[in-house]
């Protein structure tokens, strides 16, 4: 007889989800959830699984999701290799200095499960899905020429390169995000309620309001009977965006639009040559071959157009062409970097070249940003100046006329 087993498991995206494992017994379940590269989080109750689905469903739809921050992780496991720590000890010390039954430490529960049965850490972080594909791909090396704390270290700093970047852009992000959400405000309150009201009293006196003020009641008026349009607009570019994550052709005709933006595409082209050139660096400084780090840094590339124009460099490299001539016919390529890396190739120091490269497009990037925020935020403060300036015109048009009536 065959029963339903209900779990909350962590999927290979690093998503929370309930799944149902119909078995003979518990531990064929288990056994089914590691065959589908499932993390066991917790056991769902019947009585507990229709208000997990329906927040997972929830979740799922509007893209609010518990993660597992592989950030934190390797910060807590990168002191204790250095310490001489044996990686099952260190991880049952991650685990005891953790929350209970958070996904955190369930996660790393699983992961010294799976070593405890003799899996190779390199490859339980590779089908875990948890990781970008570079520390899966580093930590195998790693445990092939015995310096897998030298790799740690080198991969807590580019997770520290990587995080501190991504905060930035977050950081950058924020007054611009409040001056636009400033500017929604006003215009609310300006069409739901003080244009109405003074469409209210001319209608009462029967008098035509100035041609101003009848453009912004007309507005007025059109907002206040499609104001709905908004929120549903917001959701469903929410669904698109998450949908788009998942691949397919919704991420490739988003990843075409966003280059098609002017503003936006010299910021994107840089950031996705960043994460390209420091992968490749961080692969060719522990020794591993240039050919296999190419296979590996275009999967962490996001765009797939961009990720795309790479798709001849391994075959280049191994028909006799150089790196440099290999990455030129690229159009996202930025011709200083293929400048440098010829040099590198003609000097056989291209790792501390990639090094040099990664340094100075993250620079780069920055700067970009600086510069497109002090251009950004003038010009939202042009636009609050004339949406408030031709409301408040129309407002004392309209005081004016009722003064003379």
């Amino acid at each position: 007889m065959e029963y339903n087993f209900r779990y909350k498991v962590l999927n290979e995206l690093g998503d929370s989800e309930v799944v149902v494992i119909t078995k003979e017994n518990e531990q064929q379940a288990l056994v089914e959830l590691r065959q589908r590269n499932l993390i066991m989080l917790e056991k769902v109750s019947s009585t507990d699984n229709e208000k997990n689905d329906f927040l997972s469903n929830i979740q799922n739809t509007i893209g609010i999701k518990k993660k597992f921050n592989y950030y934190q992780f390797i910060d807590k496991l990168v002191p204790l290799l250095e310490a001489n720590v044996t990686l099952e000890r260190a991880l049952q010390i991650i685990i005891e200095g953790s929350e209970k039954n958070d996904i955190f430490s369930t996660t790393i529960e699983g992961f010294l499960l799976q070593l405890h049965e003799g899996e190779k850490f390199s490859k339980i972080v590779s089908e875990s899905k948890l990781f970008p594909p570079l520390y899966g791909h580093l930590l195998a090396a790693g445990e092939e020429t015995g310096c897998l704390t030298e790799v740690a270290l080198e991969l807590q700093k580019f997770s520290e390169d990587s995080k501190e970047l991504k905060d930035f852009l977050v950081t950058s992000a924020i007054y611009p995000a409040l001056i636009l959400s400033v500017i929604s405000c006003v215009v609310a309150v300006l069409f739901l309620f003080v244009m109405p009201k003074f469409a209210e009293i001319f209608t009462q006196m029967g008098k035509k309001p100035p041609l101003l003020t009848q453009m912004m009641i007309g507005l007025s008026d059109i907002f206040i009977m499609f104001w709905w349009v908004i929120p549903v607009i917001i959701t469903g570019l929410i669904v698109f965006l998450n949908y788009a994550k998942k691949g397919g052709k919704a991420k490739f005709h988003l990843d075409r639009i966003v280059l098609k933006v002017p503003i936006l595409k010299k910021l994107l082209i840089q950031i996705e040559m960043h994460r390209f050139i420091s992968t490749l660096a961080i692969l060719c400084s522990n020794h591993v071959h240039l050919l296999s780090a190419i296979n590996i840094g275009y999967k962490v590339v996001s765009n797939s157009l961009i990720s795309k124009s790479f798709d001849n460099l391994s075959s280049d490299l191994r028909g006799g062409v150089s790196f440099s001539e290999a990455l030129r016919k690229s159009e996202y390529a930025p011709n200083d970097l293929l400048q440098l890396l010829k040099v590198s190739e003609e000097t056989g120091n291209i790792g501390k070249m990639l090094e040099h490269n990664s340094f100075q497009l993250e620079r780069n990037i920055k700067n970009t940003l600086k510069r497109l925020l002090a251009l950004f935020e003038p010009v939202m403060i042009v636009v609050l100046s004339v949406i408030v300036l031709t409301v408040v015109v129309a407002v004392l048009l309209a005081v004016l006329e009722l003064n003379s009536l």
